[in-house]
Parts: C-alpha cells; structure tokens; sequence
C-alpha cells in the first residue's frame, strides 16, 4: 500500500518526467480512467481514482483483519541485527510519550507554522497491510478514530453502513511515517521488527512533517513511543 501511495505521489507531482502509464490491472480495482488532453490530467484523474479507493476503501474502511499485519512476512524476513537493532532504538525511542500531540488533520494544516509534528496515531490502513516489509516506513490513522466491534464481522458492508460512511470522511487523518538516512532515503530494516509491534497498536511519532502529492502526510521519525 505505501509503495502505491508513493508511486501515485510521484506521478501526481509537476517535477516528475516519469511516463509510467496507469496499469489497468491495479490491485486496487480502480476505475480506468478516460484519456485527456494532457498527460497531467490523465495523472490526476488516475491518482483522485487511486486515492479515493486506497484511502476511502481501504485505509479507514471497515477491517476484518486485527492481527498482526505482516506475522508471515516478517518471519519470512531476516533479522536485523542485535547490534543494529539497538543503536537504533537507541536513537529513536523516546522514554515516554509526549505530553502534547495534533491531530493529523490540524498538523497538516499548520504545516508552514510548524513544520515539525507531534502525533498519536493507530498502525493501521484498514484492510490493507500498513507495513511495508523490509522498510522502515508504515501507516497511521488518527488514534481518535476508534475501532468497533463490527469492524470484525467479515459480513459487514462498510459501503452501505452509516457509521463507516461518516468515518470515511476522516480520510485525511492518514499519515505514513518512516525512518530515513541523512540522503532522506527510508531505512532498508523492516519497521515491524524494529518497532516490535503490531497492527492496531498505538505509537507517538515525532519529527519534520511534509504533504506528499497525494496530499497525505508524510512524517520523517525523530523520535518514537510504541504504547504497550
């Protein structure tokens, strides 16, 4: 999922000369989209088809799923080593949850004011896994937004429910957060083990925050608590 948000902001962005065309059979089952004039419109109408099924669908959509996201890859994955492991946690835990935090929403709209953010959010991207193994990248709803308990009823119509509708109008209240080097490239250690934790758990993510060309927003780690 995060890898299909990245592409799509790349895509969406005027500074881009990538010519990598919409690929019809895109997993997340969207609507071809109608040529245009110009290939930035065909981009954008691509990205509002992604997006809206991405986020709208999937990212704060009902979920059946409250295990871990990614038990089987991640057991799949090498361990990162003990040494590594720990300088950096060593780095970037933090030894207790800020005091004060935004949410996602208010953060993205002071931006320009104050570009670093304090937030607490829930792993999670609805049915879709937030990790993306091996990188130290994953996905965040606001916290606020609680789960319940039909949300495991895999019957459940999120489409035609009231309460998911309403829900769904929380969109933005989606960030990615990821661990980056000094060149701003996201670390290859997979954030899962780093973290050592789970779907659905709650963390507080400081640090520079930016608005991708999606419009999501996008939080370069300075410092992290994984409430237990």
């Amino acid at each position: 999922m995060i890898r299909m948000l990245r592409r799509l902001a790349r895509r969406q962005s005027p500074r881009s000369d990538n010519s990598v065309r919409h690929n019809s059979g895109c997993e997340w089952n969207c609507p071809p989209v109608a040529r245009g004039p110009g290939r930035n419109s065909r981009i954008a109408a691509m990205a509002a088809a992604c997006v809206g099924g991405v986020l709208a669908a999937g990212v704060i959509g009902c979920s059946t799923n409250t295990g871990v996201g990614t038990s089987e890859s991640v057991s799949a994955l090498p361990a990162i080593p003990a040494q590594e492991l720990a300088r950096l946690r060593d780095k970037y835990f933090l030894p207790a949850a800020p005091a004060e935090v935004q949410p996602i929403t208010d953060a993205k709209r002071v931006l320009e004011e104050k570009p670093e953010v304090v937030l607490k959010g829930r792993i999670s991207a609805g049915k879709h896994d937030p990790w993306e193994p091996g990188k130290a990248t994953f996905v965040i709803t606001e916290a606020a937004i609680e789960l319940s308990a039909h949300d495991n009823d895999p019957k459940h119509d999120s489409d035609n429910c009231p309460f998911c509708k309403r829900r769904k109008s929380a969109a933005e209240a989606t960030a990615i957060v990821q661990f980056v080097d000094d060149q701003g490239e996201v670390l290859a250690v997979d954030a899962q083990q780093l973290l050592d934790a789970r779907k659905d758990q709650v963390v507080f993510v400081r640090g520079p925050g930016q608005v991708n060309g999606l419009g999501t927003l996008v939080v370069n780690v300075q410092g992290i608590y994984v409430q237990r």
